[in-house]
């Protein structure tokens, strides 16, 4: 379930040890090798673990806007603007980030 929140996520400012993250899409569906589509089931405990960070608030690892980062699929909280589906997560709950 999302929070609601009615503003859009450019006018949202983190918390320190805060990250508004915009979560990669989990897929729908799967292609079997010779190509069959095949859908995939997912039960409602199912959440994307990973994404790019779209704003963060002050922090001592060194994540910034843009990174690419790794999370536990439990943390966060589902957030809702008015321009999108978001995730608000703490900086600890951060397991690591694409290398650049």
């Amino acid at each position: 379930m999302y929070q609601t929140i009615s503003i859009k996520s450019s006018e949202f400012q983190p918390l320190p040890e805060y990250l508004l993250v915009k979560p990669e899409e989990l897929d729908k569906e799967e292609k079997s090798q010779s190509g069959i589509v095949i859908g995939i089931q997912r039960s409602v405990v199912d959440r994307p673990s990973c994404g790019k960070i779209i704003k963060a608030g002050t922090n001592d690892l060194g994540l910034e806007e843009n990174d690419y980062i790794v999370w536990p699929s439990t943390d966060g909280i589902d957030a809702e603007f008015t321009d999108g589906k978001f995730l608000l997560l703490k900086v600890k709950s951060v397991i690591g980030k694409q290398v650049k």
